[in-house]
């Protein structure tokens, strides 16, 4: 179960990465729409911190 749980945060970690990548992106084509960009770089450091938490409690809860 904790290994299915890790694998959704880290599902949701890469469409995080693959969203900042695509507003990084839309912000260089349109220097005006660096907003999605910043909302997505702090939900992905948000995502990492979660997938980094999880990940450590399911190596603690192995040993």
């Amino acid at each position: 179960m904790k290994r299915a749980l890790l694998a959704l945060v880290a599902l949701v970690w890469l469409a995080s990465v693959a969203m900042t990548v695509s507003g990084f992106l839309n912000g260089l084509s349109a220097p005006g729409r660096w907003s999605g960009f910043v909302v997505m770089l702090v939900v992905t450091l948000l995502a990492t911190g979660l997938v980094v938490v999880a990940a450590r409690r399911l190596t603690a809860a192995s040993h």
